[in-house]
C-alpha cells in the first residue's frame, strides 16, 4: 500500500511537470506571441526601415524567447548607433530605443573625407548627405593604416572638443569655424569663413584669441597686404605675416602698433 501510494504520488507529479512544460512549449509557439513589428524612438537620421534591417530576424519569432542582447549587438553594428535597448511589449511588438551618433567635423586624410563624432568614432565617408550639418574640416586627425577605415588619433580629437567647448558659449563664433588643423597639438590652426588667413590660437583660451583677432583683423588688413596668418599665442603682442615673407609683430592684443614694419 505504502509503495503503490509513492507511485501514485510520482506519477501524478510527472504528469503534471510534463502537462506544464507542454503547456508552456505551446504558449511559447503560439502565434499570438509572435513578432509581428517593431516600435522605434530616437532616430533621427536613420529611417524606420534602416533600423528594422538590422533586426529583421526577429520577426516571426517567440518574444518570449528571442534574445535580445544578440539582435541589440546587431543595432550597435551601425556606425550610427551610439547606444540601443529592446524592450518586450506583449503580446507581439518589440520597442526599440537608440541614440544616434552626432556628426561632430570631417576629418581629413589626403583626399578622402570621414565623418567623425566626439569620440572619434568614424560614422562614415563624407557625402551628400552631411552638407547640411556644414560640418568643419580637421587635418591632423587620421592616420594612414591597413584597416578597412583609417584609424584617428585621440589626442587630437580631444583637442577638437576642446575647442569647440570653449568657442561654444560666444554666439556664432564656433559656426565662422570652417577649418581646423592639430597637426601640433601645441597650437591649433583654425580658418573662419570668408577669411583666408591662418590663426594660430595655442592650445588654451581659444575664444579669447580668436575674438582678438576679429578685433584686430581690419586693421592688420590696413597695415598689411595679403595676410597669409596670424599667431594669436602671445598675449601681449600679435604677428603676423603676408605671403612668402617673415612674421613680424603686427599688433598688440589691445592697440595696433603705430609704424609696424610691413611684411
Amino acid at each position: 500500500m505504502w509503495l503503490w501510494r509513492v507511485v501514485r504520488i510520482v506519477t501524478t507529479v510527472a504528469a503534471l511537470t510534463a502537462a506544464a512544460y507542454w503547456t508552456v512549449e505551446a504558449v511559447l509557439r503560439t502565434p499570438l506571441l509572435s513578432i509581428r513589428r517593431f516600435t522605434i524612438v530616437g532616430n533621427r537620421r536613420l529611417s524606420p526601415g534602416d533600423v528594422e534591417e538590422l533586426v529583421a530576424g526577429m520577426l516571426g519569432q517567440s518574444i518570449l524567447k528571442v534574445d535580445l542582447d544578440q539582435y541589440r549587438e546587431q543595432l550597435l553594428d551601425s556606425p550610427w548607433i551610439a547606444s540601443a535597448n529592446l524592450r518586450r511589449v506583449l503580446p507581439s511588438v518589440i520597442e526599440i530605443g537608440i541614440v544616434e551618433r552626432v556628426p561632430m567635423a570631417i576629418a581629413r586624410l589626403n583626399q578622402h573625407l570621414y565623418v567623425i563624432d566626439n569620440t572619434g568614432i568614424i560614422i562614415g565617408e563624407f557625402g551628400p548627405r552631411y552638407r547640411e550639418d556644414d560640418l568643419p574640416v580637421v587635418d591632423g586627425l587620421v592616420r594612414t593604416s591597413t584597416e578597412r577605415l583609417p584609424a584617428v588619433e585621440s589626442d587630437g580629437v580631444d583637442m577638437v572638443v576642446r575647442l569647440f567647448d570653449d568657442l561654444g558659449p560666444a554666439e556664432g563664433l564656433r559656426q565662422r569655424v570652417s577649418q581646423i588643423d592639430v597637426s601640433d597639438l601645441r597650437d591649433v590652426v583654425v580658418l573662419l569663413e570668408d577669411d583666408p588667413t591662418l590663426v594660430h590660437l595655442g592650445d588654451s583660451r581659444f575664444a579669447d584669441h580668436l575674438k582678438t583677432y576679429l578685433e584686430l583683423a581690419p586693421t592688420l588688413r590696413e597695415q598689411l597686404r595679403e595676410v597669409d596668418s596670424v599667431d594669436m599665442r602671445f598675449d601681449a603682442r600679435v604677428y603676423a605675416r603676408s605671403k612668402g615673407r617673415t612674421p613680424a609683430p603686427a599688433a598688440t592684443t589691445g592697440k595696433p602698433v603705430k609704424g609696424a614694419r610691413k611684411k
